[in-house]
């Protein structure tokens, strides 16, 4: 499936209502779907906002003044509870908070978002790309493993502590367009 062409900005604090009803309707989804207690968890406003203030969380758009139809988050640091200080040695970006608005999925968007993710990172001077998936989503570590990424481990108590990791990957990627400087943390 080819995406549709997507348009990312920095996420701007006016941006959390939509990011906490995101989550929201995630959250229901997963629980549903695949009976997940993912994002269930109180949505933490301040922490979102810290990282909106940073420069990590991007909104995606269809059009260049349209309406965010996903996110992502990209930080130039992992958790030391679940990266070893050699991967934390490693120059690399760590995607979290990735979400398609449920109207929108299906569509190549969250994959095509990845891609993206992965062409900054490697443009930033990282390595590798890391993430760390909740841990009983199964079906979300067969998406990932089938986007390419690999399993590395899970760390036993941890919620989200099944870690994978990608090459980052130089090169534009002619489906996301970056909207003004994206001024993601270093």
């Amino acid at each position: 499936m080819t995406p549709p062409p997507l348009y990312v900005r920095p996420a701007v604090p006016e941006d959390l209502t939509t990011l906490r009803g995101w989550r929201q309707e995630a959250a229901g989804w997963l629980a549903v779907r695949h009976g997940s207690d993912q994002w269930s968890k109180p949505f933490r406003p301040r922490l979102t906002l810290s990282l909106i203030e940073q420069g990590a969380t991007v909104m995606a758009m269809l059009a260049p003044e349209g309406e965010p139809v996903a996110t992502l988050t990209l930080l130039p640091h992992g958790h030391p509870r679940l990266w070893t200080p050699a991967e934390l040695a490693v120059p690399a970006r760590y995607l979290r908070k990735v979400v398609v608005a449920r109207p929108h999925a299906g569509r190549g968007i969250g994959a095509a978002l990845q891609q993206w993710a992965l062409a900054r990172a490697a443009a930033d001077g990282a390595r590798v790309v890391r993430l760390a998936a909740w841990t009983g989503n199964t079906g979300l570590h067969a998406y990932y493993l089938g986007q390419g990424w690999r399993h590395v481990r899970t760390v036993p108590g941890i919620p989200a502590g099944a870690l994978f990791e990608t090459t980052a990957q130089a090169g534009r990627n002619p489906r996301v367009t970056e909207l003004g400087r994206i001024p993601l943390p270093a």
